[in-house]
């Protein structure tokens, strides 16, 4: 920033003589400096564009420089030297007459307390520079709506502590960053509209990156501290922990409404137990993982808020005792797992009575152990065995016969 500001000052300073194509000398007497040389010097079109005053006094050369935008009567620049060397407040200007910047020299370099301000005539910065034309103390620096968005202590050129902040164009607070001797850390947030729609906390080690080159993508920082993301209407959709650019801690994920979706358990950048839910109008899904993969109980809904299926899963695999229902929560099936392979079933009209018990191996029926029709009493079911021969169907909502199929 201050490399463009200074190339910008100097681009200011060194008009091309082109343009000067004649000088007018004249000389005044001064009762306290004695003889004043002034230079005037006009361009090819006669425009008077550069005046130089020039006198010496206890034996040391005083010169003051004015330059005036091209073709006006607005200064450009008012420079001051001593013997050659700039001294004292040097001025810069905007075409509109505003001043740009005032700043004092001492013996050629920067050096005490200066001012820079943006076109509006808002102040845009100030600080103080050290003997060594580098920052020292307090400086700040504001946008053209007038709010401070640098607050920082510099200690020879280098920052000790303080705050900065940044703005989008609505005058959103999108980041905001405290600095220590080793440190930086920020505080992100974006809104709808805007590039982004998360909110965090990072941390900057040593080298100090650009926060528009972060937000383009070279983010060559760590991530540490809270963190947030939001839907575009501002609601929170998932917060959290980072620890030296590691997910740590317990992170939620929520729907629009507020709901909890995940709430997973992380240690080291791994996950150790994920709590998952999904929604509809009402609960739709809840399940539980750990190490990756779902572990535990799970439990899906219908969107009338009835469960439509629970059981147990183990390394992603249904294990145990997993159930279906139908919409007015009745039971559907009963079926029984290991590691994902189906063992037995029990089966029942929509009723909620008990149909059938089937053995299952090589997820195929292998043997019928108990037939009902929809009062109870027993029926015959085919002469299916070992796997091997007919299965009777019928149809579970009636009762009735449907087909004979063969296995």
């Amino acid at each position: 920033m201050y490399k463009l500001i200074i190339l910008t000052l100097v681009n200011l300073c060194f008009i091309s003589n082109s343009y000067a194509q004649k000088s007018k000398k004249t000389v005044i007497k001064d009762p306290v400096y004695g003889k004043i040389k002034i230079v005037k010097i006009y361009n090819s079109d006669g425009n008077f564009w550069r005046e130089m005053k020039t006198y010496k006094h206890n034996k040391r050369e005083y010169k003051e420089d004015k330059v005036y935008y091209h073709g006006t009567k607005m200064i450009q620049s008012i420079d001051h030297r001593i013997d050659g060397k700039k001294e004292g407040v040097q001025y810069w200007y905007y075409k509109n007459g505003a001043v740009l910047s005032e700043i004092n020299c001492v013996n050629g370099r920067w050096f005490g307390p200066f001012k820079r301000y943006h076109e509006n005539k808002q102040l845009r910065e100030k600080g103080y520079y050290n003997k060594n034309a580098k920052l020292e103390k307090e400086y700040i620096r504001y946008n053209e709506d007038g709010k401070w968005i640098e607050k920082l202590e510099y200690l020879n050129g280098y920052i000790s502590t303080g705050v900065t902040r940044d703005f989008n164009l609505r005058g959103d607070l999108i980041e905001k960053c405290t600095y220590s001797a080793a440190y930086k850390d920020c505080e992100e947030r974006s809104y709808a509209n805007d590039d982004t729609h998360d909110y965090g906390a990072y941390e900057y080690k040593t080298t100090i990156i650009n926060y528009r080159t972060n937000r383009s993508g070279l983010r060559n920082y760590r991530r540490h501290g809270p963190y947030k993301d939001f839907f575009d209407d501002g609601t929170l959709k998932k917060e959290g922990t980072y620890i030296e650019d590691e997910i740590s801690g317990i992170w939620t994920t929520y729907d629009k409404k507020g709901r909890e979706l995940y709430k997973c358990d992380y240690s080291n950048d791994t996950l150790v137990t994920c709590i998952n839910k999904r929604y509809k109008e009402k609960l739709t899904y809840e399940s539980i993982a750990i190490n990756g993969s779902l572990e535990g109980p799970f439990t899906s809904y219908y969107e009338n808020g009835n469960i439509k299926e629970k059981g147990t899963y183990k390394k992603d695999e249904y294990h145990g005792i997993v159930s279906k229902y139908n919409e007015e929560g009745k039971i559907e099936t009963e079926v029984e797992y290991a590691d994902g392979k189906m063992l037995l079933a029990n089966i029942f009209f929509t009723n909620g009575q008990i149909h059938r018990k089937v053995s299952f191996k090589n997820e195929m029926p292998y043997n019928v152990l108990e037939c009902y029709n929809k009062k109870g009493k027993r029926i015959t079911s085919g002469s299916l065995k070992n796997g091997s021969g007919t299965l009777i169907l019928y149809d579970l909502k009636t009762g009735a016969y449907k087909e004979t199929t063969k296995l």
